[in-house]
């Protein structure tokens, strides 16, 4: 009898040793699956790039974050302007802070009311987006088309 335990405490012990000597292979699993996601990750992109804001009349009040077009509008004496809505740093939508700054919730960058960054992990400022006046009147935004800072879209379409 004495034998048949010790079979069973050697085959118990090396199936043990065997177990444990791969369970390291779990957690590695896992932490390479969530950084390949994280890695594989894509913005959602709206669609269509092109958004009608509206007549000017019935524009909210500026600046306004128009979230459906990931945009932030503007206006100042030379006319119109739209800063992205989505941090440059790893693409994170930004929000509007009381200051007049905008802030990006995942990684903490902020830039100002113009986009520059004020603190990173962002390098890059908050690239401007083309408006237009669209053929009934209506201001709106291409997301696919990236504008300088210097841009302006007069507020009269005339």
């Amino acid at each position: 009898m004495q034998l048949h335990d010790a079979k069973l405490a050697e085959i118990s012990r090396r199936t043990f040793l065997k177990t444990v000597g791969w369970i390291w292979a779990i957690p590695v699993w896992m932490m390479l699956r969530q950084i390949a996601q994280f890695i594989g990750q894509s913005l959602p992109v709206p669609s269509p790039m092109v958004f009608a804001l509206g007549m000017p009349q019935s524009l909210p009040s500026l600046p306004a974050h128009i979230e459906r077009a990931r945009i932030f509008l503007q206006k100042d004496d030379e006319g119109y302007y739209a800063l992205d809505n989505v941090c440059t740093h790893l693409g994170c939508l930004i929000h509007p802070q009381p200051d007049g700054t905008f802030a990006c919730p995942c990684h903490g960058s902020r830039y100002t009311a113009d986009g520059q960054v004020i603190r990173g992990p962002a390098v890059r400022p908050l690239p401007y987006l083309e408006l237009h006046w669209d053929n009934v009147g209506q201001l709106a935004v291409d997301r696919s088309k990236k504008v300088a800072a210097t841009f302006r879209l007069p507020a009269t379409n005339a």
